[in-house]
């Protein structure tokens, strides 16, 4: 039997929860990380730190489009596809980045603004879907930990790059 759409559609959940836990939280780390790995970056890729200013400009632009543009696709197509396909879209650029040649630093601002779209998509969806399927009991400490894990999640990883050598 011939694998229809609808068995694709089924499996995205599972290939999410695969693909998605992991990636998710690579790509919060870059998002987060990077002002404290660009030190590194400039010394073993060899360029100044100007070229830097686009590249952590891009993925704020593109979290702010995601926050609005994700925040109403998820009201009309459901926040469940959506918030499946947010972070396929923001975990297959980080994954990308990893692969960048040296001192690609134009791919590497285009792959943060898509990832910057996807992430930002992905905060506004986890959230309501937090406050939808949580008992009204436990629903505000759901939806405040989901959000403060963000930035508590990148807080940490910045610590660490801060950490790594640039020979690494």
């Amino acid at each position: 039997k011939s694998a229809s759409f609808s068995n694709w559609i089924e499996a995205l959940p599972l290939v999410c929860r695969v693909i998605g836990r992991p990636s998710s939280r690579a790509a919060l780390h870059s998002f987060l990380a990077l002002p404290a790995s660009i030190p590194m970056l400039i010394k073993m890729w060899g360029v100044k730190r100007d070229v830097f200013n686009i590249v952590s400009i891009m993925g704020y632009v593109g979290m702010t489009i995601g926050t609005i543009g994700f925040g109403i696709v998820g009201d009309k197509a459901g926040r469940r596809p959506t918030l499946m396909i947010t972070v396929l879209l923001f975990a297959l650029p980080t994954i990308a980045i990893a692969f960048l040649g040296k001192g690609d630093t134009t791919s590497m601002a285009a792959l943060r603004l898509i990832g910057g779209l996807g992430l930002g998509g992905c905060m506004p969806n986890a959230a309501a879907l937090l406050a939808e399927l949580t008992p009204a009991r436990y629903r505000p400490m759901a939806v405040t930990s989901g959000i403060v894990g963000i930035p508590i999640g990148g807080t940490l990883g910045g610590f660490l790059a801060a950490g790594v050598p640039a020979e690494h």
